[in-house]
């Protein structure tokens, strides 16, 4: 586990869905990089998403692909931040008018 890889994952959900995991971490973070356009931020919420996906990961999906269920979560997950982050009154235009 101190090695910096994915090895640490022991229960056999984790281990069975690592591929999942690597084939969409980089898609899924730019992603929501190019939605929020702030490296840390992305960082976190990519790391929440995948989260969802090992939680979710044996649930029904129906005709749905492992990939696009993973950007639906994706997608819910930023409306999710962009909702919570305009209540917050964190909407601003400065940025714009620069």
């Amino acid at each position: 586990m101190g090695d910096g890889s994915s090895a640490g994952l022991t229960c056999g959900r984790c281990a069975g869905n690592a591929d999942v995991h690597q084939e969409n971490l980089g898609l899924i973070y730019r992603f929501v990089y190019s939605n929020i356009g702030n490296r840390e931020e992305a960082e976190d919420i990519t790391s929440d998403i995948f989260l969802k996906v090992l939680r979710g990961v044996d649930t029904e999906r129906g005709p749905l692909s492992m990939q696009k269920w993973v950007f639906r979560v994706a997608r819910t997950t930023l409306a999710d931040y962009w909702r919570a982050h305009y209540r917050k009154g964190g909407w601003s235009t400065s940025s714009l008018d620069e």
